[in-house]
């Protein structure tokens, strides 16, 4: 059984800089395939804001559009993971601590 409630839909965002969750306050779809939906601000990062979501990109298009290593300084990585895993090239899925 498959859920036509637009918030489902939507899915989340993500802040890029501490990777947080937010999950849309507000939905409604525009067309077939579009949702019109309002996120809060989920981290001091961020600020609120409302997108056009494709629901045909998938629960969670964001997922995966970041390493999840982190740097010599401690910041998330911003590298792009190698196709099958959530590590980039410079943090490999093996190592026992990221660099």
């Amino acid at each position: 059984m498959t859920s036509d409630d637009p918030l489902i839909h939507a899915g989340h965002v993500r802040c890029s800089t501490c990777r947080t969750a937010s999950w849309p306050t507000d939905a409604d779809w525009i067309s077939e395939t579009l949702i019109l939906a309002s996120y809060e601000a989920a981290c001091e990062h961020a600020t609120p804001h409302t997108w056009i979501v494709d629901a045909t990109a998938g629960p969670d298009p964001a997922a995966a559009l970041f390493c999840s290593g982190r740097t010599a300084t401690g910041a998330l990585c911003r590298n792009k993971p190698r196709p099958g895993t959530t590590r980039c090239h410079w943090h490999p899925a093996t190592a026992d601590q990221d660099r």
